[in-house]
This record gives structure tokens, C-alpha cells and sequence, in this order.
């Protein structure tokens, strides 16, 4: 710490000689005019406050170099008993010196809260100012000391300094507005451009929708135009090869097989064409259902076997019996495989082309991927031993209208449309396409699809519960646990596989296993206990697993072997309304009153009938202002909002009731006929909000949307299944 300077403040005189030493000290450490006029106007705030109890000895002001190397600062100490008092008068001074002096400069220390009698001020040297070293600080000290002793004018002087300072200040505040004025006339007239341009924009992205949406219409219009001729030609170029209306003579035959030829390429590419406008048009659903990859597998054998084009090339599927059933779109999954098998018999001369799929558990990693798959998948494999592609050239593949030369390629015809198809409608069934290829060496196309197909959700973090089964293992339950009972091994794992996808996570055991202290571990939302046909029969008594399921309280669904009669596959089959039952008796423990907000009166009918079996009383409102008021009463235990809706729509309603304090955990179901964009899947994920669309209001899609807004609701990762209710009421 270097001292340039002090001054004693025993009259408030003294407080224009430290003002003025404050200038002075200020322009000789290399300080710009304005901040010279900032520290010593800082400098005399305090001093004033200070010098207003003259006499005191200790008072004095202090200015001093801190710190050494490029990072000096100058640090002026202001010292009085004045700003240590405690009186209401000194005080009030006090603070008002203290407030002006921090407006002028950042650094203005006082720790202590007013308990000391000294004030520090602190600013950093120019970095362009040289070092202040021991041999400099007296050399300021002693031309500051000259230049006091030359001044003429003394008190006087000073105070005509300080007008010739606010004179000239106020001059550059007046250049500073009016150039201020300027760039705001030119802001102005700058906004005015940028919202003509913009409007040019508007208008022009109009058109291009407008374009867009012609072209979807007119793909639309024209593909049935076009297929129903081409339907026609195909079907009477058959008859006609079949010889129906009588032989035809060779050169006949092979006329009319061009034309069929011709036909069947022409009705591909309208077919492409179509598919991939809507797709890009985002106008493609997805017809979910469950369906075997062996019956997939059957379907593609029959249609491509006649396609292949020389005997010397086999098409092999292998067994997919194993393969657990998958739900998602059949057709769209099958319109996949059936381009990349046909592609792999247009380019294999000879060999094999072989079909395959397996199932990938969670954490596993797919063939050609570095990631592991966050879900259970099933990957689809097609294998042939052609004529490959260069690395190179697998990018471009799937791109519209790409094809790579080669000699096969003038004998087989295609459009260069059906990759990048497969890859747009893997993508919107949740999955992805690849290939790993060689040129000569056959190529192998892969699809990865979730066995289950579910929204761009993120998975909720797992509910792991111990399960003390009579084997003394444990067992992780991820979610809200619902007990599977039967005392034959495999309708215990159909009823597993039939509530694999119900929102609840299904718990097998045999009926030996059920006892008190299983319950307690586990605490089951509900059960399902498969009985035979004699114990059904026989209600007077009942096995023991189901006395302690009903003395603990547990909804029971029973599924009687009835309901396990009938299946057309190799193991037992129940019905899918089990499910149903399941969620009703899980969600009637706690559901008392739900309220829907949608303004189409019709479809509030409609939903208040579909929810009679999940809860006791519905009320339903088609303005969002009156439901935030109604809701914030806190006399719901969910919400279903719509996204369309005047004036505030779902995503706002949704938004404000997360902002509430009274409504932040309330369970929330968004039910729409518009089909959310991956943004909107991120803000609902991100408000804690389930879907379902309008479309698929089935009893169980609604009973498992339900069970997903309880459990993607705010709070709902520390409920645990100890809580009957699901952390309801």
C-alpha cells in the first residue's frame, strides 16, 4: 500500500480542498475527464458528511495506491466520527453520502453497516496508466501540495471549477441526447424496413404454404386418379397372362408382360410419391396395434417369393416365434421391410437374401451403434449377399431420387424414393434405419423400432421396490406395481405380457407366494388372480392369497380360466378388457372429481361417458379462465385440457397451473385431435403432462393417459407405492 496524499478535515472548507485534491490526484494517475469529475463529486459527498462535525481530530481523507504489477488501484480512505454516529440526524447524512458516493462509483466499501467510522473507495487504474511506484507517489504528492499552494481563489476557485465542470458536463449531455435523438430516428426508420421486410416474408411463407399444401392435395387427387386406371391395367394384364378369354401367342405374352411391368413400376411411384409428400407434410398417423413379427414375416414370404430373379437366389426368413408381440403399425413397419427385401433380390444375381429380428433389451447395443438403446427394441435384419455399396455412397442412398450406376441397374428399374421413405417412416414410428455394406460383399440394411410405441417421451425415473418372495431374492419393480397371481407358470407370464404395456408394472407370483408380508414389501395398487374353473365356481371358499388380498384391501380383478379359453396361439390368451379393469380399479381409490376444459360441448359428453368408470363425478367447463378459478379451489384431483381453444390455449392453461402454488402438482391429461410437435412433446414433458389424442379414447388408452398424468405430475417421483391411493386422495 502506497499513500499519495492526506488531508485532515477539521473545517467543512476542507471538504473543497479534498475535492479538489481528488481532481488533481485523479488526472495525474491518467484518469479521463469525466472520471476525474466522478470520484472527486464521490470524494466530496463524504468529506461534506465528514467536515459537517468540525473539530475532530481523526478526520481525514486519504489517498492511496493498492495493489502492484498492471492491476494498481486507487483507494481513497475517508475517515471521520461522522459516519460512524448513531444519531437519527447523522445517520440520515450519513447514508445519503454513502448513496451518492456508490451511484458515482462501483467499488464503495462499508462492511460493517455503519458500526465504523471509515468509508473506502476503490477504482482500477487505466490500463494504459504507468505504474505508481514509492519515487512516483511522492512526486504527486508534491505537485498536488504546488498546485494548492499556486491556487488562486481558494474556496471561491474550487466552487467555480466545480461550475465550469457541471457546465461542461451538461454540454455533453445535451451533444450525448441529441445524438441519442438521431439514433432513435434512425432505429426507427430502420424497424419500419424491418417490418415491411418482414411482412414480405409473411406473405411470401403464405404463398409457400399455400404451394404446399396444393401440392399435397394434388399428389392426394392424382394418386387416385392414377391408381384406379393402374389398378385396372394390372388386373386385366393378369387375366390376360392367365389366358382366361384364351391362349396368346408368344409375342402376345410378352407384350402384355410389359405392360404389366410397366403398370406395377408406374403404381410404385405414385404409391412413394404420395407416402413421402405426406410424410414431409406431417399428415401421416400411425394405426397402432399388436401384431407378431412371425406373422409379418409370413405375409412378406408370400408377396416376394415371385420377385426374386433367378432360381439361384433363395429368400429365407428365419424362425420368429420367440419374438414377444410388438405394439406399433404393422403396415407401415411391413412397407420397410418389403423395400429393403425387394431391393436386396433386384441387386443379389446369387446367393441368399435371409430375413431375421430380434429383441433388444434395455441397455443393449444394436449392430453398427455406439449408443445403447434406452427402451426394449426389436432390430430387423435384411441380409444379402448382392453386389454392396461403397462407404462412400451410403450416405446418399437415402436421398429422393438417388440411384447408384451399375451394370444391374439398367435390368431393374426403380425411383430412388423407397430409402428415403424407410428412413422418414422409421422415424415417425420412433425407430431409425441403417446399413453396413462392402462393394462385392452383400450388404445388410438394419431396423430398429421400440417394441412398444409410445410419444417422444423421456422415461420416468423407476419406483424400485423389494418383493420378498417365498425364495428369499428381491426383486426392483419399476412403477406402480400391480400383482399378477396364478398358480400356472405360463398364464402368469401372459397376464405379465398382457399389462407389460397398462402404465402399471405388472408382478407375477404364484398364489403360494401371496402373503402378509409380500403385501407389506410391495403394497399392490390392485390384483389380478387367474383362478381355475372349479375355484371359481366355488365362492364359499376361496383360496388363502385371495383372503389376505381381500382383508389387506386390495382391489381384486379375478380372470377366470374362461377368459384363458380360446387362443389361437401356441400358449394361453386373455382378455385385453382385464386391463381396463385393472386401471378402473386403480385410479377409482383416489379419482373423486375431474375437470375437462374444452370448448366442443359434444366432446364434453362424450369424455364425461368414457371417464364413468375411472372416477365418482365430472365437471366440465369450455372457458380456460373459469377452469384456472375452479381448479385453483383445489376440489379436483386431474385435469383434462384441450390444446385448441380461444382465447387461452392448452399450453398456456397448462402453464398457469404449474405457476399456481395451489394447482402445481395437479395430474393433468392433454386430450386433442392435434398431434403434438416435438417441441410440444418437450413443454409437456417439461409441465409434467400426459397425452392422449382424441382418436384412440378407448377405455385403456384413457386408463393408462390417466395413470401417465398421475405419475408425470410434479411431486409424483417421491410418492411411493406405499401410498394406496397412487398419491391421490
Amino acid at each position: 500500500m502506497i499513500e499519495l496524499l492526506a488531508i485532515p478535515l477539521r473545517h467543512e472548507r476542507d471538504s473543497v480542498s479534498a475535492r479538489g485534491a481528488a481532481r488533481h490526484v485523479a488526472r495525474l494517475l491518467g484518469f479521463e475527464h469525466q472520471d476525474q469529475i466522478r470520484i472527486a463529486t464521490a470524494v466530496s459527498e463524504l468529506t461534506r458528511a465528514v467536515a459537517a462535525g468540525a473539530g475532530a481530530p481523526a478526520a481525514a481523507v486519504r489517498f492511496l495506491i493498492d495493489g502492484a504489477g498492471s492491476s494498481q488501484r486507487l483507494l481513497i480512505s475517508v475517515t471521520g466520527e461522522q459516519l460512524g454516529a448513531a444519531s437519527r440526524d447523522t445517520a440520515s447524512a450519513r447514508g445519503a453520502a454513502l448513496l451518492a458516493a456508490r451511484r458515482l462509483l462501483d467499488d464503495c466499501a462499508d462492511p460493517t453497516g455503519g458500526s465504523t467510522d471509515t468509508v473506502s473507495l476503490g477504482v482500477a487504474l487505466p490500463f494504459d496508466a504507468p505504474r505508481v511506484d514509492r519515487a512516483r507517489a511522492r512526486e504527486i504528492g508534491v505537485e498536488i501540495e504546488n498546485l494548492e499552494a499556486a491556487a488562486v481563489g481558494g474556496y471561491l476557485g474550487e466552487l467555480k471549477q466545480q461550475n465550469r465542470e457541471l457546465s461542461t458536463t451538461l454540454l455533453e449531455l445535451e451533444k450525448k441526447q441529441k445524438e441519442l435523438e438521431r439514433l432513435n430516428a434512425e432505429l426507427a426508420d430502420t424497424n419500419r424496413g424491418v417490418m415491411a421486410l418482414y411482412a414480405e416474408l409473411d406473405e411470401r411463407a403464405n404463398h409457400l404454404r399455400q404451394a404446399d399444401e396444393l401440392k399435397t392435395k394434388f399428389l392426394s387427387y392424382m394418386s387416385h386418379e392414377f391408381r384406379t386406371p393402374l389398378n385396372s391395367i394390372l388386373a386385366l394384364s393378369n387375366m390376360l397372362l392367365e389366358c382366361m378369354d384364351g391362349p396368346l401367342t408368344p409375342e402376345q405374352a410378352k407384350q402384355v408382360s410389359l405392360i404389366r411391368d410397366s403398370s406395377s413400376e408406374l403404381f410404385e411411384l405414385v404409391s412413394d410419391l404420395l407416402d413421402l409428400a405426406k410424410v414431409e407434410a406431417g399428415k401421416v398417423g400411425l394405426s397402432v396395434g399388436r401384431f407378431s413379427v412371425d406373422d409379418v414375416f409370413g405375409a412378406l414370404r408370400g408377396m416376394l417369393r415371385p420377385l426374386a430373379r433367378s432360381p439361384s437366389v433363395t429368400l429365407e426368413f428365419e424362425p420368429a416365434s420367440t419374438i414377444p408381440p410388438i405394439l406399433g403399425d404393422e403396415g407401415k413397419l411391413a412397407q420397410i421391410l418389403r423395400n429393403f427385401l425387394s431391393n436386396a433380390l433386384k441387386f443379389t444375381e446369387s446367393g441368399t437374401v435371409r430375413a431375421s429380428a430380434c429383441v433388444l433389451r434395455r441397455g443393449e447395443t444394436a449392430p453398427g451403434r455406439d449408443l445403447p438403446v434406452d427402451k426394449e427394441s426389436v432390430l430387423f435384419c435384411v441380409a444379402d449377399t448382392g453386389i454392396g455399396i461403397a462407404r462412400r455412397d451410403q450416405a446418399a442412398i437415402f436421398e429422393e431420387f438417388t440411384q447408384l450406376p451399375h451394370s444391374l441397374q439398367k435390368g431393374v428399374r426403380g425411383t430412388g424414393l423407397g430409402l428415403p421413405l424407410c428412413r422418414k417412416l422409421a422415424s415417425l414410428m420412433g425407430g431409425e434405419v441403417w446399413l453396413d455394406s462392402d462393394l462385392g460383399a452383400g450388404s445388410t440394411f438394419y431396423l430398429l423400432v421400440p417394441r412398444f410405441h409410445r410419444p417422444a417421451f423421456e422415461p420416468l425415473a423407476a419406483k424400485a421396490l423389494p418383493l420378498g418372495a417365498r425364495s428369499g431374492q428381491e426383486r426392483q419393480v419399476d412403477g406402480l406395481p400391480l400383482l399378477v397371481v396364478s398358480d400356472l407358470g405360463a398364464h402368469r407370464r401372459a397376464l405379465e405380457e398382457l399389462f407389460t404395456d397398462s402404465g402399471l408394472a405388472p408382478v407375477p407370483a404364484s398364489g403360494a407366494d401371496v402373503s402378509a408380508e409380500l403385501l407389506t414389501a410391495l403394497q399392490p395398487l390392485a390384483a389380478v388372480v387367474h383362478l381355475s374353473a372349479d375355484v371359481a365356481a366355488d365362492g364359499d371358499h376361496r383360496p388363502k392369497c385371495v383372503q389376505l388380498l381381500q382383508q389387506a384391501g386390495i382391489p381384486l380383478i379375478e380372470a377366470s380360466a374362461a377368459e384363458a379359453a380360446g387362443s389361437s396361439g401356441p400358449g394361453p390368451a386373455f382378455d385385453r378388457s382385464l386391463v381396463s379393469a385393472a386401471h378402473a380399479a386403480v385410479l377409482r381409490q383416489g379419482l373423486r372429481r375431474i375437470l375437462i376444459v374444452d370448448d366442443d360441448r359434444t366432446f364434453q359428453q362424450i369424455l364425461s361417458r368414457r371417464l364413468e368408470p375411472y372416477c365418482r363425478d365430472c365437471v366440465a367447463l369450455a372457458d380456460a379462465r373459469q377452469a384456472l378459478a375452479a381448479a385453483a379451489g383445489g376440489d379436483f384431483d386431474c385435469a383434462i385440457l384441450d390444446l385448441m381453444m380461444p382465447e387461452l390455449d392448452g399450453f398456456a392453461l397448462l402453464s398457469r397451473l404449474r405457476d399456481d402454488e395451489a394447482t402445481e402438482r395437479l395430474p393433468v391429461l392433454v386430450c386433442s385431435s392435434r398431434t403434438p410437435t416435438a417441441e410440444e412433446w418437450a413443454l409437456l414433458q417439461q409441465l409434467g403432462a400426459a397425452f392422449v389424442p382424441k382418436s384412440a379414447l378407448e377405455h385403456e388408452s384413457l386408463g393408462r393417459g390417466l395413470i401417465e398424468a398421475w405419475r408425470r405430475a410434479p411431486g409424483a417421483a417421491s410418492v411411493t407405492a406405499a401410498g394406496r391411493a397412487v398419491g391421490m386422495h
